[in-house]
Protein backbone atom coordinates (compact mmCIF):
# COMPACT_ATOMS: atom_id res chain seq x y z
CA UNK A 1 0.00 0.00 0.00
CA UNK A 2 2.63 2.33 1.07
CA UNK A 3 4.46 1.69 -2.50
CA UNK A 4 1.13 2.76 -4.27
CA UNK A 5 0.75 6.19 -2.26
CA UNK A 6 4.49 6.93 -3.12
CA UNK A 7 4.02 6.12 -6.91
CA UNK A 8 0.44 7.46 -6.75
CA UNK A 9 1.73 10.83 -5.21
CA UNK A 10 4.60 10.93 -8.57
CA UNK A 11 2.13 10.16 -10.71
CA UNK A 12 -0.36 12.42 -9.53
CA UNK A 13 2.67 15.22 -9.93
CA UNK A 14 3.30 14.41 -12.83
CA UNK A 15 0.60 13.49 -14.79
CA UNK A 16 -2.97 14.49 -13.30
CA UNK A 17 -3.76 15.80 -16.14
CA UNK A 18 -4.12 12.35 -17.33
CA UNK A 19 -7.19 11.70 -14.27
CA UNK A 20 -8.57 14.84 -14.30
CA UNK A 21 -11.74 14.14 -15.27
CA UNK A 22 -11.87 11.99 -11.82
CA UNK A 23 -12.96 13.39 -8.26
CA UNK A 24 -9.33 13.22 -6.57
CA UNK A 25 -9.30 10.36 -4.49
CA UNK A 26 -12.23 8.37 -5.88
CA UNK A 27 -12.15 4.79 -6.83
CA UNK A 28 -12.08 5.75 -10.78
CA UNK A 29 -8.86 8.31 -9.91
CA UNK A 30 -7.22 5.24 -7.77
CA UNK A 31 -7.73 3.38 -11.23
CA UNK A 32 -7.03 5.79 -13.62
CA UNK A 33 -3.36 6.41 -11.46
CA UNK A 34 -2.94 2.51 -11.51
CA UNK A 35 -3.59 2.33 -15.33
CA UNK A 36 -1.23 4.93 -16.21
CA UNK A 37 1.25 3.43 -13.62
CA UNK A 38 0.92 0.35 -15.97
CA UNK A 39 1.53 2.42 -19.33
CA UNK A 40 4.51 3.44 -17.66
CA UNK A 41 5.96 0.38 -16.72
CA UNK A 42 5.17 -0.96 -20.56
CA UNK A 43 6.89 1.87 -21.88
CA UNK A 44 10.17 1.28 -19.35
CA UNK A 45 10.11 -2.38 -20.76
CA UNK A 46 10.82 -1.01 -24.54
CA UNK A 47 14.21 -1.93 -25.42
CA UNK A 48 15.65 1.02 -26.95
CA UNK A 49 15.30 4.64 -25.86
CA UNK A 50 13.75 5.66 -28.57
CA UNK A 51 11.33 3.19 -28.35
CA UNK A 52 10.88 3.83 -24.87
CA UNK A 53 10.15 7.82 -26.19
CA UNK A 54 8.13 7.05 -28.28
CA UNK A 55 5.58 4.79 -26.00
CA UNK A 56 5.73 7.51 -23.76
CA UNK A 57 5.18 10.93 -25.14
CA UNK A 58 2.11 9.30 -26.79
CA UNK A 59 0.22 10.57 -23.26
CA UNK A 60 3.42 12.31 -21.19
CA UNK A 61 5.18 15.44 -21.55
CA UNK A 62 9.13 15.24 -21.50
CA UNK A 63 8.93 18.49 -18.56
CA UNK A 64 7.20 16.04 -16.54
CA UNK A 65 10.17 14.39 -16.10
CA UNK A 66 12.71 14.41 -12.98
CA UNK A 67 16.19 15.62 -15.56
CA UNK A 68 19.17 14.56 -13.95
CA UNK A 69 22.97 15.97 -14.38
CA UNK A 70 24.88 13.14 -12.95
CA UNK A 71 28.28 12.48 -13.42
CA UNK A 72 29.02 10.19 -16.26
CA UNK A 73 31.55 7.20 -16.51
CA UNK A 74 32.56 6.40 -20.20
CA UNK A 75 33.38 2.80 -20.26
CA UNK A 76 34.67 0.40 -22.94
CA UNK A 77 30.83 -0.63 -23.86
CA UNK A 78 28.76 1.13 -21.98
CA UNK A 79 28.20 4.37 -20.04
CA UNK A 80 27.80 3.99 -16.35
CA UNK A 81 26.35 6.97 -13.72
CA UNK A 82 25.29 6.84 -10.22
CA UNK A 83 22.59 7.78 -8.58
CA UNK A 84 19.90 8.28 -5.54
CA UNK A 85 18.74 4.93 -4.81
CA UNK A 86 16.20 3.21 -2.16
CA UNK A 87 16.74 -0.18 -3.30
CA UNK A 88 14.76 -0.40 -6.36
CA UNK A 89 16.50 1.91 -8.93
CA UNK A 90 16.84 -0.06 -12.33
CA UNK A 91 18.68 1.05 -15.50
CA UNK A 92 15.19 0.89 -17.21
CA UNK A 93 13.85 3.48 -15.23
CA UNK A 94 15.95 6.18 -17.03
CA UNK A 95 14.92 7.76 -20.15
CA UNK A 96 18.40 9.34 -22.29
CA UNK A 97 17.37 11.47 -25.45
CA UNK A 98 20.16 11.87 -27.59
CA UNK A 99 19.14 15.48 -29.69
CA UNK A 100 21.04 14.97 -32.88
CA UNK A 101 21.73 18.78 -34.46
CA UNK A 102 21.18 18.05 -38.23
CA UNK A 103 23.34 21.62 -39.44
CA UNK A 104 25.94 21.09 -36.94
CA UNK A 105 26.35 16.97 -36.69
CA UNK A 106 26.66 17.73 -32.66
CA UNK A 107 24.76 15.28 -30.30
CA UNK A 108 23.17 16.36 -27.11
CA UNK A 109 22.69 13.96 -24.56
CA UNK A 110 19.88 14.81 -21.44
CA UNK A 111 18.86 11.95 -18.59
CA UNK A 112 15.55 11.64 -17.29
CA UNK A 113 14.04 9.71 -14.45
CA UNK A 114 10.94 8.00 -15.21
CA UNK A 115 10.24 6.26 -13.15
CA UNK A 116 10.69 6.82 -9.25
CA UNK A 117 12.33 4.61 -6.25
CA UNK A 118 10.30 3.84 -3.72
CA UNK A 119 12.05 1.54 -1.91
CA UNK A 120 13.36 2.49 1.87
CA UNK A 121 16.82 0.61 1.81
CA UNK A 122 19.71 2.75 3.05
CA UNK A 123 21.83 3.43 0.27
CA UNK A 124 23.96 6.11 0.95
CA UNK A 125 26.13 6.07 -2.21
CA UNK A 126 23.14 5.45 -4.49
CA UNK A 127 23.60 2.50 -6.98
CA UNK A 128 25.31 2.75 -10.48
CA UNK A 129 22.66 2.12 -14.02
CA UNK A 130 24.54 1.56 -16.86
CA UNK A 131 23.62 1.75 -20.23
CA UNK A 132 24.57 -0.37 -23.55
CA UNK A 133 25.88 2.60 -26.56
CA UNK A 134 23.88 0.14 -28.46
CA UNK A 135 20.83 1.18 -26.49
CA UNK A 136 21.34 4.63 -26.93
CA UNK A 137 22.00 5.04 -30.42
CA UNK A 138 26.06 5.48 -30.16
CA UNK A 139 28.72 3.56 -32.01
CA UNK A 140 32.18 3.68 -31.30
CA UNK A 141 33.86 7.26 -31.73
CA UNK A 142 30.39 9.06 -31.73
CA UNK A 143 30.91 11.91 -29.82
CA UNK A 144 28.16 13.50 -27.49
CA UNK A 145 27.77 17.03 -25.16
CA UNK A 146 26.60 16.58 -22.08
CA UNK A 147 26.43 18.95 -19.13
CA UNK A 148 28.90 21.01 -21.48
CA UNK A 149 31.49 19.02 -21.91
CA UNK A 150 32.39 16.65 -24.73
CA UNK A 151 32.32 12.72 -24.48
CA UNK A 152 33.31 10.34 -26.92
CA UNK A 153 32.74 6.55 -26.76
CA UNK A 154 35.38 4.17 -26.89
Amino acid sequence: MKKFLLTSIFLISVSFANCKNHATLSEEWSQCIEDLEARVDGCLEKGSMDKKWICLKKFKKLSNFQKLTPKLKVKQDYLEFATPSGGCTESKDFLILIDRDEKSLSKTLTIYRVKMDSCERFLPGGTNVKFPYSSLGLQSQDQFLYENKTFRVP
